[in-house]
């Protein structure tokens, strides 16, 4: 069991969420992307006063490694990757498109999931998982087009996200698919997580990287 602080900044809304055995105990969200860099040191102090807990007892911090917005990501990387260094803990990166679904996902759903993050123009990072998050299709960069999922057309399929729109104009015809709006928060990400920490799944500080899904063009990548 962990005390873990959860830290997201990948898509328009960012997030704080301190988190101990897998529960929350408090979260703070900014939903101005422009303004991550500068609220997210904030909302960690913040929380860590208000909940009166000493950085040295910290076990990990995790962070939402992408895909998903370049600066966004490198907010959340280099901010956790100084409080590692600092409070001598080991770092969590969990897959962006993955903690979305465990958002949206309840036990009971017999469908799937595909999450969407808008990429610009007609381009979307997205993947395919079921209700057990298992991968059914990994995560990548995508145009979209009419053959979109083509195999996946008959079947129960909720998309969402920043990226859901430019998908439901091209295929809201389609009875078998729900289109739904979504704001992703650092709490999805508690009880990913935390089952990382027990089976010590670490990132090296020095060497990781977020998961970008492709190359960064300053005038065209969503940032």
């Amino acid at each position: 069991m962990a005390l873990i602080l959860n830290i997201d900044t990948a898509t328009e809304a960012g997030s704080v969420c301190l988190a101990k055995d897998g529960v929350s105990l408090g979260s703070k969200i900014n939903t101005s992307q422009k303004d991550h860099a500068a609220v997210i040191t904030v909302f960690i102090r913040e929380l860590l006063e208000e909940n009166k807990i000493e950085y040295s007892r910290m076990d990990a911090v995790a962070i939402s490694g992408g895909p998903g917005s370049y600066t966004g990501l490198r907010v959340a990387a280099s901010t956790a990757k100084g409080l590692c260094y600092a409070w001598n803990i080991p770092l969590i990166a969990i897959n962006t498109l993955k903690m979305m679904v465990n958002g949206v996902r309840t036990p009971q759903s017999e469908r799937l999931f595909c999450p969407m993050i808008d990429a610009r123009r007609m381009e979307v990072f997205t993947a395919l998982y079921n209700t057990g998050l298992e991968e059914i299709i990994g995560p990548k960069a995508v145009i979209l087009n009419e053959d979109f999922l083509e195999e996946y057309r008959e079947s129960p399929l909720l998309v969402f996200g920043s990226g859901m729109e430019k998908a439901e104009k091209m295929f809201r015809k389609n009875t078998s698919w729900q289109f739904s709006g979504f704001t992703n928060h650092a709490e999805f990400m508690i009880a990913l997580s935390e089952r990382a920490f027990l089976e010590k799944q670490f990132q090296d500080p020095a060497y990781f990287e977020p998961w970008y899904l492709k190359a960064f063009h300053k005038n065209f990548t969503h940032s």
